[in-house]
């Protein structure tokens, strides 16, 4: 595998390694939900299907997971 396909790789992980530490749940992880630049660096997009998660592990509305991301 070549370096900059693991570094996209890496950045797509730290993505979604972000949306869990802040409960949001992306569900719909696949290569055309996924950005890169010139620079080689990959953003996960698409978050239409995402989901905040609540610490009892309960699934709330997608309005206060929208909500958090306009105050990111």
């Amino acid at each position: 595998m070549e370096k900059e396909t693991l570094w996209i790789l890496f950045d797509i992980a730290r993505g979604l390694l972000n949306l869990h530490q802040n409960n949001i749940l992306h569900l719909d992880v696949k290569p055309e939900n996924a950005l890169v630049d010139k620079l080689h660096r990959a953003m996960v997009t698409d978050l239409a299907l995402a989901l905040f998660a609540s610490w009892r592990g309960k699934i709330t509305a997608w309005d206060r997971c929208y909500t958090w991301l306009l105050n990111v």
